[in-house]
């Protein structure tokens, strides 16, 4: 059966890397050695990494950055998008398209973002930590040796509904999970701090740094934020030979 995916299209026209980065950093190992620059990503995740339902101004998505990035190494690299719009843990742990997408293509990165919707919504800790573990689990059972990236997202602002726990228990719910996982023999699971390009929003005053990255939703990266997300999460793809 044919699947429905999301495959992004060429590299953007007039998008680069930011000074200084290139899409060929290498990616060390823990013995010293590097990792081949991956060909091909499986994204999973929420409005953050779905193609459509853009913010107004946010033409691109950090996954189509990164592939134009990849492409640079191969031009056949491709990035597999399974980002829904809203969709909590829970609704992506339910599907199964993902999953499929990954037995079949064994891809070299699968990228994990999730947990807004879950804050959002009020679901607790707890319950994102379960439903990562299992999404998590299905993905290295369906490619075993696939490294996987789990996003560490910015607490955001504007929220229809306040949650119970602040947006670190999230966070260190999503740590849980990766650090059950990484110290098995063969197994890559990390983390992958957005922060380092989008900071915690703490407040409604916004300074002209924020806004240069932020969408004026103040939940979702505008044009430049996932412009900056592609390329950093690029030096996480490995060495390109």
């Amino acid at each position: 059966m044919k699947l429905t995916t999301k495959i992004l299209g060429l590299a953007a026209t007039g998008i680069t890397l930011a000074a200084g980065l290139s899409a060929c950093t290498p990616a060390p190992t823990a013995l010293g050695a590097t990792i081949p620059m991956a060909k091909t990503v499986v994204a999973i995740g929420d409005s953050w990494t779905d193609l459509d339902g853009a913010p107004a101004g946010s033409t691109t998505r950090w996954a189509k950055q990164l592939q134009a990035n990849l492409r640079q190494c191969d031009p056949n690299a491709r990035v597999l998008n399974y980002g829904y719009s809203g969709y909590t843990a829970a609704q992506l742990r339910a599907m199964t398209n993902w999953e499929q997408a990954i037995r079949e293509e064994q891809p070299e990165v699968v990228s994990v973002e999730l947990g807004i919707n879950d804050y959002r919504k009020g679901r607790t800790p707890a319950q994102l930590k379960a439903d990562l573990d299992n999404i998590v689990g299905r993905v290295l059972a369906a490619a075993p040796k696939t490294r996987v990236k789990v996003w560490l997202t910015p607490q955001t602002q504007k929220l229809k509904i306040t949650p119970k726990a602040k947006w670190s228990a999230y966070r260190q719910a999503m740590r849980d999970v990766v650090d059950k996982y990484d110290p098995r023999p063969g197994v890559d699971v990390k983390t992958f701090s957005a922060t380092a390009v989008l900071p915690d929003l703490t407040s409604t005053k916004t300074t002209a740094a924020l806004r240069a990255v932020w969408a004026v939703d103040l939940i979702h990266p505008d044009r430049n934020g996932h412009i900056k997300l592609g390329n950093l999460i690029t030096t996480r793809m490995g060495t390109c030979e």
